[in-house]
């Protein structure tokens, strides 16, 4: 089998990475308020290596980029001291009347939440990963360059060197056709090397996804914080709420695949969050005409692909599914209304000569040859007319990242080279000026920026793009599924179909990648192809037995269950049938006593019936009795009112008849006055007896005349001052049940009249 390439020891990419610095990188994923503050976790390590030293903007970010690969883009070092400041990781000292410099301050490095032995442990279970594979393949490489090769992929998220590797062709079994120029071949070299890499790292985090989520959740936060940290470092902080109204978002072709869900199920997922986090934000998301072509190009090759016996990947293998097989040829038909109904708009690239003098085709075919070399150069074509479109709408006009909203227009793309290639082309053009919006940013980017803009899913987001990058990096190659199924159908046709049926598996073609890290050269002759399919054979097998063994598990625990439940059982009816015989000499007495019982019970409810029928006649006669007691009341207070409506009455007609004698009495001691002195006109003595007889008169007037003149007018006056108290005491129909004595005064009640 052929020597594998990696990154060489001695290559300038490999830095010195300490482990406590990803510990600290790990921890950067809660951003609030000042987002520089947010990271000042992460610079600590370099800040301690250089308290009270004077700061350099230029050598703080190659400090950055050779501890995390994170770049400090020019456009972001101008500021960077004083937002290093406001975190707490500079002191301000003046050195004049107007002159001021930057020193490291002291920080406090202690954390708890991801310690260095977090971080060991997931380099070591990556080392232990790699090992075995790079052995089986005479690889010799330091675990050194594993580490930083490791955290490399994983601080970018990058695996594209396997997607944009090209496919070897074969002249014969084992010949390749290598570049012939010397910087092409090494150029070439290099890319096999990453693309070896890409493969290690995906499988390992792939792998760590099915079967160790706490190992994956932590590979997780460094790749996160790495995100976030690239975006704070490169972004200013907006200072406020703004609205993307006025960007369009262009999106590449595989972006666009994956929103039509027209690749993997994770890419899905990751596309769908951040297209929909960029509507909510009212972006116009856009696709250039020309990348729609590719997206057909790419869907007519899959298909045809399959229908050969070729075609693998993420769209060939879903392929088998009739139902996938109708939406792709659904999608074909009517791909402008697929994109329509997924909420993209269709762009068409500027034509006009007034836009072609801000981005000329010398400029665009200046590009298109920055970009190198494309295993498939029509592709390369299409992104340099997506970076051209871009430069023509936004007519010559320029954008500071800080203000990143107002770029007018912006391509996402999933390749980060073209997306570095962008911003180098710029400035060497003189297109813009350093720390201007390019007209290209990667996806992953994007999503970082969306997230410290407006805050949301960042660790979500990120570990959607992980998975579906590494799921895309481990697709099976058609370069390598050709070379295996050449050699096995030179040992046997029936191992080459064997093989064929389990590359349908996703999880076997990750397999197959990671056995040969996606480079057919590794399969040099049949005895590899045969090794091979013997080591997929045995992982599956493996997975089976794994599963087997599961099923096997949950069936004897089932299976133990139903013993404990069946012995269980068998002890109750044991104590059932110990209670039973316990019970066996109490049956007969105890029908006796139910017999007894019953005949009790009969007793019992007939007294019950009787003191029924008896608490009924005691209740209704309280009844009554209680209505007897009310009746009595109500005529006992009738009789009351009556009674002083009586007595009211003869108070009044005394009244009357005292006032009648009064007035009676009066008149005749005036008319005995009279007489008197008529009589003394007689004499003494005959004068003395006319008064007499005109007081006894008088007095007999006063006591006898009234009652005998007024007799029949007092008892009708008694009687109406009667009738109007019994009116005002609400008497008046109860009179006729009272009997009344006027000359006593007493009211007693008629017999045989009661009142109601």
């Amino acid at each position: 089998m052929s020597q594998v390439e990696l990154l060489p020891a001695n290559d300038a990419t490999v830095i010195d990475r300490p482990l406590i610095a990803f510990a600290f990188l790990a921890q950067a994923t809660q951003v609030q308020g000042d987002l520089m503050s947010g990271l000042a976790p992460i610079f600590k390590p370099i800040v301690k290596l250089r308290v009270g030293k004077k700061f350099d903007a230029n050598e703080f970010a190659q400090a950055v980029a050779t501890l995390y690969g994170i770049k400090i883009h020019p456009w972001a070092v101008d500021d960077l001291a004083t937002r290093l400041e406001r975190a707490g990781l500079l002191v301000r000292s003046q050195v004049g009347a107007d002159a001021h410099e930057y020193v490291y301050a002291n920080v406090d490095g202690t954390f708890d939440e991801v310690t260095e032995a977090h971080i060991r442990h997931v380099v070591e279970k990556f080392i232990q990963f790699s090992r075995p594979l790079l052995d089986r393949l005479g690889a010799h490489v330091d675990e050194k360059v594993l580490e930083d090769g490791f955290f490399e992929k994983l601080t970018s998220i990058d695996f594209h060197s396997i997607l944009l590797k090209p496919e070897r062709k074969e002249s014969k079994a084992t010949t390749l056709s290598v570049p012939k120029r010397p910087e092409e071949q090494r150029h070439h070299q290099e890319l096999t090397a990453r693309a070896h890499l890409d493969v290690l790292c995906a499988a390992f985090i792939v792998e760590a996804f099915n079967d160790d989520r706490t190992l994956y959740d932590l590979v997780v936060r460094i790749a996160t914080g790495a995100l976030v940290s690239q975006v704070v470092l490169n972004v200013q902080d907006p200072g406020k709420t703004v609205s993307l109204l006025t960007l369009r978002v262009m999106l590449d072709a595989p972006f666009v695949m994956s929103v039509l869900n027209l690749s993997s199920e994770e890419s899905f997922e990751y596309a769908t969050e951040l297209k929909n986090a960029l509507k909510e934000h009212e972006a116009s998301v856009e696709v250039f005409r020309h990348s729609l072509e590719e997206v057909k190009d790419n869907l007519r090759a899959v298909l045809n692909g399959v229908a050969e016996g070729i075609g693998y990947g993420a769209t060939a293998r879903r392929l088998q599914a009739p139902a996938f097989q109708a939406y792709v040829s659904g999608v074909l038909k009517d791909l402008e209304g697929a994109v329509a109904r997924a909420g993209i708009r269709i762009a068409d690239t500027p034509t006009l000569d007034s836009y072609y003098r801000h981005f000329t085709a010398e400029d665009e075919e200046f590009f298109f040859g920055m970009l190198g070399s494309f295993w498939n150069p029509i592709a390369q074509e299409r992104d340099a007319a997506s970076i051209a479109g871009v430069m023509r709408l936004r007519q010559g006009r320029s954008t500071r990242m800080s203000a990143f909203h107002q770029a007018q227009s912006v391509f996402v793309t999933q390749n980060p080279r073209v997306a570095d290639c962008s911003a180098r082309m710029v400035v060497s053009r003189k297109l813009a000026p350093p720390g201007e919006v390019p007209p290209a940013i990667t996806d992953r980017f994007l999503a970082g920026l969306i997230w410290i803009l407006y805050g949301g899913k960042a660790v979500e987001l990120t570990r959607y793009r992980l998975i579906a990058s590494c799921t895309a990096a481990l697709e099976v190659r058609n370069d390598v599924m050709s070379k295996m199924n050449g050699f096995l159908r030179d040992i046997d046709e029936t191992k080459a179909t064997q093989f064929r049926a389990m590359m349908t598996n996703e999880r076997a073609g990750q397999h197959l990648m990671q056995l040969t890290l996606g480079d057919s050269i590794l399969i040099s002759s049949t005895a590899d192809a045969e090794q091979i399919l013997e080591q997929l054979e045995a992982k599956l097998e493996e997975k089976h037995q794994a599963i087997a063994r599961q099923e096997i598990a949950e069936a004897t625990e089932r299976a133990a269950q139903l013993v404990r439940d069946a012995e269980a059982e068998r002890e109750r009816q044991a104590q059932r049938m110990r209670d039973a015989n316990a019970n066996e000499m109490l049956v007969r007495g105890e029908l006796d006593d139910l017999r007894r019982v019953s005949e009790r019970e009969k007793l019992d409810r007939k007294a019950s019936e009787e003191l029924r029928e008896l608490e009924n006649a005691r209740a209704t006669g309280e009844l009554n009795d209680k209505l007897r007691a009310e009746r009595e009341a109500r005529i006992d207070e009738k009789l009351s009112l009556i009674q002083l409506s009586v007595d009211g009455a003869r108070i009044h007609a005394r009244r009357r008849a005292q006032s009648i004698a009064l007035a009676a009495g009066v008149l005749s001691f005036v008319a005995a006055l009279l007489g008197t002195e008529i009589f003394t006109q007689w004499g003494d003595s005959i004068s003395i007896v006319g008064a007499a007889l005109a007081g006894v008169l008088a007095v007999v007037s006063f006591w006898n005349n009234p009652q005998l003149l007024f007799d029949h007018w007092l008892r009708r006056t008694r009687d109406r001052k009667f009738a109007a108290l019994a009116n005002e005491y609400k008497v008046t129909n109860y009179v006729e049940s009272f009997r009344i004595d006027w000359e006593s005064g007493g009211v007693s009640r008629r017999p045989g009249n009661p009142v109601s």
